[in-house]
């Protein structure tokens, strides 16, 4: 609970609402600092295109989901949109149900979209990548009209710490927080020296350019490792699941969890195990090891403890720091992470973030990390790219998850993991199937850096224009 005095005439400014959170928020200090600026200011409706009709939720529907990819498309939520692959755990909606909201589901690239129900506020800006998905009703669209505002520099104005505190000071609901369009309409936009707002959108823009190319780039890795290894394309997308009938040699049974002996995963793993390069142990090539739970001491100076993220965190396109944990707490170097070390989110529900690997970024590095995730720590970033186009292809992925375990919480074990048996080629192949992740990899760090900079610059010109 927090108290405060106000005045009677910030009932009007707060839109005469009586919930305490909207007046001591950091949003109605944001509002007015903005009111006190000496910019040009213009309404959030005034800049998008249609004015009101530019800013909008779809409208509810009848979700049918299906699972070839030929019948569906894939269905981006509050979570899938603010990942690196945000395909990666999306469902495929039915394209006969797309038919029937064509231009409420779409995307387009420009478009700034504002999660708005259970997590408001978080955004992320459209790319080229994105336009082949379609949305759902649980984050709000924005559609600048590029002949009155600079599209990226709309997005910087709303992602920076001011305009973040404008939008999520509407929401409303306690249980489950909402934001409606007609509360943002008349959220104010301030409008900088035309060079500014230029500035700050070619750098939305480049990091926009940056993270689709980075996709593509990964996607070829996946082809490359396919070719080089001389794997066969995989001709189902069925995977292990949490419960499955199958027929097996008594001789192979070493566990009796029906989905360890999926067909399909074991396909995986068998094309893996017979490739025409001998094949090594995880383990072999590299250090896998999972720390124990510990005791987290949360510090609120940066100074005095270390970034500390979970999965959800890391998968993010930004990955922010949910708090940072004493630099004096127990073994807490033990899980101090590497840049380019392997991280797998080793518990959750199949179909999910379980198993996926992620790579230790430039923000990430020397921080702590949660122990519901795996290490793999390899010999060095030519290994690093390789393992990681191995791993997270469709074979990888399935020799992964067959290994799973627990009903209730499905868990991997760091044992089991480092015993897998994966192709090892000569370091001439392993270069070409790395050289496209690593490149991915250096064009999602410079992206996250030129999106700070566009929100930094956006930031500068308010203080220093207040």
């Amino acid at each position: 609970m927090k108290i405060k005095e106000i005045s009677s005439s910030w009932l009007n400014r707060g839109e005469r609402r009586l919930d305490g959170k909207t007046y001591v928020s950091k949003g109605f200090a944001a509002r007015l600092t903005i009111a006190k600026n000496t910019l040009p200011k213009r309404s959030l409706s005034a800049v998008t295109l249609g004015g009101d009709k530019g800013i909008f939720i779809a409208p509810y529907f009848k979700r049918v989901y299906v699972e070839d990819a030929k019948h569906g498309t894939p269905m981006l939520g509050n979570t899938d949109i603010l990942m690196l692959n945000p395909k990666l755990t999306a469902p495929l909606l039915s394209k006969k149900v797309i038919k029937q909201y064509p231009s409420q589901l779409k995307l387009e690239s420009g478009w700034t979209l504002v999660t708005c129900f259970g997590t408001v506020g978080d955004m992320v800006y459209v790319r080229k990548d994105m336009e082949d998905c379609v949305g759902s009703t649980n984050f709000m669209r924005i559609i600048p009209d590029p002949k009155l505002i600079k599209p990226g520099y709309l997005y910087a104005y709303l992602a920076c710490k001011y305009g973040h505190a404008l939008i999520t000071q509407s929401e409303t609901g306690s249980i489950i927080p909402n934001l409606l369009p007609s509360q943002v309409l008349e959220t104010p936009i301030l409008e900088p020296d035309k060079k500014v707002q230029e500035r700050a959108h070619d750098l939305i823009l480049e990091a926009s350019e940056d993270r689709t190319n980075a996709g593509i780039l990964l996607a070829s890795s996946s082809q490359n490792l396919q070719e080089l290894l001389e794997l066969p394309s995989p001709s189902s997308d069925e995977a292990s699941v949490s419960f499955s009938v199958f027929n097996t040699a008594s001789s192979l049974l070493r566990r009796l969890d029906a989905a360890h002996f999926s067909p399909i995963c074991n396909f995986a793993q068998e094309r893996l195990s017979e490739s025409k390069y001998p094949p090594k142990r995880i383990g072999e090539v590299s250090k896998v090891f999972t720390p124990g739970i510990f005791k987290r001491i949360h510090v609120e100076d940066p100074k005095y403890g270390y970034a500390y993220f979970s999965g959800s965190e890391l998968f993010r396109i930004n990955p922010e720091p949910r708090g940072y944990l004493s630099k004096k707490a127990p073994k807490i170097k033990d899980y101090i992470v590497k840049r380019n070390w392997l991280l797998i989110q080793d518990a959750g529900q199949l179909g999910g973030l379980i198993g996926r690997p992620i790579r230790v970024n430039a923000v990430v590095d020397d921080g702590v990390v949660s122990n519901h995730l795996m290490r793999i720590c390899p010999d060095s970033d030519v290994d690093a790219g390789y393992l990681f186009a191995l791993l997270s292809s469709w074979y990888g992925y399935r020799v992964i998850t067959r290994h799973a375990f627990g009903t209730s919480i499905p868990q991997l074990d760091p044992q089991h993991i480092a015993k897998i048996d994966i192709p090892w080629p000569d370091k001439e192949i392993r270069e070409k199937i790395a050289n496209p992740v690593l490149k991915a990899w250096q064009l999602q760090d410079r992206a996250i850096e030129a999106e700070k900079e566009a929100v930094a610059l956006v930031e500068k010109e308010i203080e220093e224009s207040a």
